[in-house]
């Protein structure tokens, strides 16, 4: 499987981001430019389960408290054994899956979902 797109939206260091991925993807930059930020969201996404999402998340995580923290990561060229994992979930067109990390505030309460689906179908 590779990632082939990532979207941060609402995170304290990354207020909005799509990256694109085709082959590799290289972050480079400076000091406290959000390198880090991308992998954790990353990590966030595809890493942890929902429970662990509730210890991994907090207020600090959040630019604006009351707009969801969103990550999603679309995943292509999975393996038999990969989309065994997904049976109802990915696209067998193009065989594609987007997972989204969705968290939000109310008050100090912390609500988390965390789905997978059907990637769109892109625009050419």
């Amino acid at each position: 499987m590779k990632i082939t797109s990532i979207s941060i939206r609402n995170h304290s260091r990354i207020s909005d981001c799509t990256l694109d991925v085709r082959n590799n993807l290289i972050l480079v930059g400076a000091n406290g430019s959000g390198k880090s930020s991308i992998l954790r969201c990353i990590d966030l996404a595809l890493g942890k389960t929902t429970q662990q999402l509730y210890y991994s998340i907090d207020n600090s995580d959040f630019e604006d408290e009351e707009q969801p923290f969103v990550v999603e990561v679309r995943l292509e060229e999975l393996s038999e054994d990969e989309l065994s994992f997904f049976p109802d979930d990915y696209d067998a067109l193009d065989n594609s899956l987007t997972v989204r990390m969705e968290a939000t505030l109310d008050k100090d309460d912390l609500t988390i979902r965390h789905t997978f689906q059907k990637a769109p179908a892109r625009t050419i």
